[in-house]
C-alpha cells in the first residue's frame, strides 16, 4: 500500500534543453560535459526499520523532481500505488505495508522517480518469529506464560504440541506481530510423557512459525502449600484477606479467580509465606461457589480456597400490606458499596434509595419504604437492583382488600359496637356514613399499616335507624379506599306476656329491638302505667334478668286490651293484645 500526492515539476527535461543550447553554439563536447550540474542525491527515511509481514512502515523522502510521480519497490518488485513529490521534491505522510509473503532477513525498500530516474533505498529487517517465556524444562500440567514476536501483523496464532493441535490455546498478534505480552498462559499437557516435546506456534495468514523444545520431567512430589481466606462468604467488590505458606522463598505469587488471573502479584517471604495480602471479588461474579487460587511463578505450586457468593435477598418486606404502608427494607448479597435502586411492578420508585455496605448489605441501620398509595388490590413485585453489579432480589407483596371487622350483623338503635378496619392507607383519617349520611361523631385514624380500631374504637347505631337493612361505610380520606358492611336493625318486640290474663295478675315483661340503654314506658289501652318501668341493655333488651308487671284492677274489664312498650329515646314501640277473663 502506498500513498499518493499530486505535484508538478520537470527536473530531467531542463537538463536536456541546456545541453542542446551548448551544442548549437559550437561548444565542444568536453565543455558541455563541464557545464553539467552535479548529480542530484535523493534520500529516504523509514520508521520503523524492522518490521513484520503486514506491518505499516512510515516513509519520508527528499531530493526528487518537483511534482514527479514516485513508485515504491520491495526487493525490486514494484508495490501497488504511487505517490507524487511536493513542489520541493519531498515526500511525507506516505507508508508502505510489508508484503505478507516476506521472509525473515534484510530487504530493500526503494523509492524511484518516474521522470528523474532518481532512487533512494532503505534496508528493512524482518525478524525471525520466536517464542519467549516457555520453560525449557517442566512437568505435566505446569502453567507458564507464552509470548511471541516476529509473526504477521494482526494474524491469528495457533499452537501444536508434537504436531497435535492445542484447541484451547489461542492468540492474536498485534500490529507489530507480537502476542502474549499483556498476559497469555499455556500449560504443558497433563498427558505429556517424560522426554523432549516440541511446542510450535504458527501464523494462520503468513505461515510463519516458531518452535521451542521442552523437556518434560517427572512430576515432582507435590509440596504442601496452604491458603487461608477471610471471609469465605463474600459479595462482588468485597475484599478478602489472604495468608499462605509453603511457596518457594521470595517467588512471585499470582492470584486467580476461577482460573482467571487477577491484576497484581505478591511476593513470598524468605520462608515462603504470604501475609497482609488481599483479593477483591470481581464485580461480575455470579452467585455460587468460586475458587480463589494462589500460584507460585517458579515453583508452580498452587493453593485454593473456596469462596461462596450468596444470592441477593430482601428482608423485612411484609408479604401483605395496604397502600402507603411503611415498612423496613433490608437487603443482603449485593455488590460492595454499590447504589441500590427499586422498582414496583417494573416502575422506578424515585424516592427509594440505599447504598450497600462493604459487605453488600443495606437497611440494617434503619431504612424504610412504603407501598405506593396508588397500588391496586392484588399481587405486586418489589425489586431491588445493584447499579454496578446488576444483582437483583425481589419479593411479591399482596396488597390487601379493605374491610371492616367486628361489626355485628344485627344491631339496635344506639347500640355500641367495636369498629375495626384493615387495608386502608397509612396514618389517614377515616370517615363513616350510615346509608350515605355522614356520621360526624365517628372518626378514626389508621396506623402505619393501614388499620384502625384494634386498640379499641367503637361506634353506635343511630337512634333514628329504622327497621331493616342499613349500610355502614368507612372511607380513607387520603387513599380513597373504602369498605362497607350491611347491618340489620330488627323490629322491637315484647316477649313472655300471656295472651290470656285476669285483672291484677302479675306477668313477666321482656322486650327486644329497642334503643340501647333507653328508658321504656308502658301503656294499657293508651293509658300510662306509671308503676311499670324498665331500662334496656346495651343491646336494646329488657326484662331478661326478671322484670314483672301486673294487669290493672281498673280498666281491665273482660275482653281484649292492648299492652304497649315505648322507648323514650328511640321512639321505637312494641305491643301485644291481651284477653282479660272474668275471675
Amino acid at each position: 500500500m502506498y500513498k499518493s500526492h499530486p505535484i508538478v515539476g520537470r527536473w530531467g527535461a531542463s537538463l536536456a534543453i541546456i545541453a542542446s543550447m551548448f551544442m548549437i553554439a559550437g561548444v565542444s563536447a568536453p565543455l558541455a560535459a563541464q557545464a553539467r550540474p552535479a548529480m542530484v542525491s535523493a534520500s529516504i527515511t523509514a520508521s520503523p526499520t524492522a518490521g513484520v509481514p503486514g506491518q505499516h512502515i512510515a516513509i519520508t523522502a527528499a531530493g526528487f523532481n518537483s511534482g514527479e510521480t514516485i513508485a515504491l519497490f520491495w526487493d525490486n518488485q514494484q508495490l501497488s500505488g504511487t505517490d507524487q513529490a511536493s513542489s520541493t521534491g519531498s515526500l511525507s505522510g506516505a507508508f508502505a505495508v510489508v508484503p505478507m509473503s516476506t521472509t525473515s532477513g534484510t530487504h530493500t525498500l526503494m523509492l524511484k522517480g518516474s521522470t528523474s530516474g532518481l532512487s533512494a533505498s532503505v534496508t528493512i529487517t524482518v525478524p525471525e518469529p520466536a517464542l519467549h517465556g516457555v520453560p525449557l524444562n517442566g512437568a505435566p500440567g505446569q502453567l507458564f506464560p507464552v509470548r511471541g514476536t516476529g509473526f504477521g501483523a494482526n494474524e491469528m496464532i495457533t499452537f501444536t504440541w508434537d504436531g497435535a493441535a492445542l484447541p484451547t490455546w489461542h492468540a492474536t498478534a498485534t500490529a507489530e506481530g507480537n502476542f502474549g505480552f499483556g498476559g497469555a498462559f499455556g500449560h504443558i499437557p497433563s498427558s505429556a510423557t517424560v522426554g523432549q516435546h516440541i511446542l510450535l506456534a504458527r501464523g494462520q495468514q503468513t505461515g510463519r512459525f516458531a518452535q521451542v523444545t521442552v523437556m518434560v520431567q517427572a512430576k515432582p512430589a507435590a509440596a504442601t502449600v496452604s491458603i487461608t481466606a477471610s471471609p469465605t462468604v463474600a459479595v462482588p467488590g468485597q475484599r478478602i484477606a489472604i495468608t499462605a505458606a509453603g511457596f518457594n522463598s521470595g517467588e512471585t505469587i499470582a492470584l486467580f479467580w476461577d482460573n482467571q488471573q487477577l491484576s497484581g502479584t505478591d511476593q513470598a517471604s524468605n520462608t515462603g509465606s504470604l501475609s497482609g495480602a488481599f483479593a477483591t471479588v470481581p464485580m461480575s461474579t455470579t452467585t455460587g461457589v468460586h475458587t480463589l487460587m494462589l500460584k507460585g511463578s517458579t515453583s508452580g505450586l498452587s493453593a485454593n480456597a473456596t469462596i461462596t457468593v450468596p444470592a441477593p435477598a430482601l428482608h423485612g418486606v411484609p408479604l401483605s400490606g395496604a397502600p402507603g404502608q411503611l415498612f423496613p427494607v433490608r437487603g443482603t448479597g449485593f455488590g460492595a458499596n454499590e447504589m441500590i435502586t427499586f422498582t414496583w411492578d417494573g416502575v422506578v420508585l424515585p424516592t427509594w434509595h440505599a447504598t450497600a455496605t462493604a459487605e453488600g448489605n443495606f437497611g440494617f441501620g434503619g431504612a424504610f419504604g412504603h407501598i405506593p398509595s396508588s397500588a391496586a388490590v392484588g399481587q405486586h413485585v418489589l425489586v431491588a437492583r445493584g447499579q454496578q453489579t446488576g444483582r437483583s432480589a425481589q419479593v411479591t407483596v399482596m396488597v390487601s382488600v379493605t374491610s371492616l371487622q367486628g361489626v355485628p350483623l344485627n344491631l339496635v338503635p344506639g347500640e355500641l359496637f367495636p369498629v375495626r378496619g384493615i387495608g386502608f392507607g397509612p396514618k389517614e383519617m377515616i370517615t363513616f356514613t350510615w346509608d350515605g349520611t355522614v356520621l360526624p361523631t365517628w372518626h378514626a385514624t389508621t396506623t402505619s399499616q393501614g388499620s384502625f380500631g384494634f386498640g379499641g374504637a367503637f361506634g353506635h347505631v343511630p337512634y333514628s335507624a329504622t327497621v331493616g337493612q342499613h349500610v355502614l361505610v368507612a372511607r380513607g380520606q387520603t387513599s380513597g379506599r373504602s369498605a362497607q358492611v350491611t347491618v340489620m336493625v330488627p323490629a322491637a318486640a315484647l316477649h313472655g306476656v300471656p295472651l290470656s290474663v285476669t285483672a291484677g295478675e302479675r306477668i313477666p315483661l321482656r322486650g327486644t329491638g329497642f334503643g340501647a340503654n333507653e328508658k321504656i314506658t308502658f301503656t294499657w289501652d293508651g293509658a300510662a302505667l306509671p308503676s311499670w318501668h324498665a331500662t334496656t341493655t346495651a343491646q336494646g333488651n329488657f326484662g331478661f334478668g326478671g322484670a314483672f308487671g301486673h294487669i290493672p284492677h281498673k280498666g281491665a274489664n273482660p275482653g281484649q286490651h292492648v299492652l304497649m312498650a315505648h322507648g323514650e329515646m328511640s321512639g321505637r314501640s312494641a305491643q301485644v293484645r291481651v284477653t282479660v277473663t272474668a275471675r
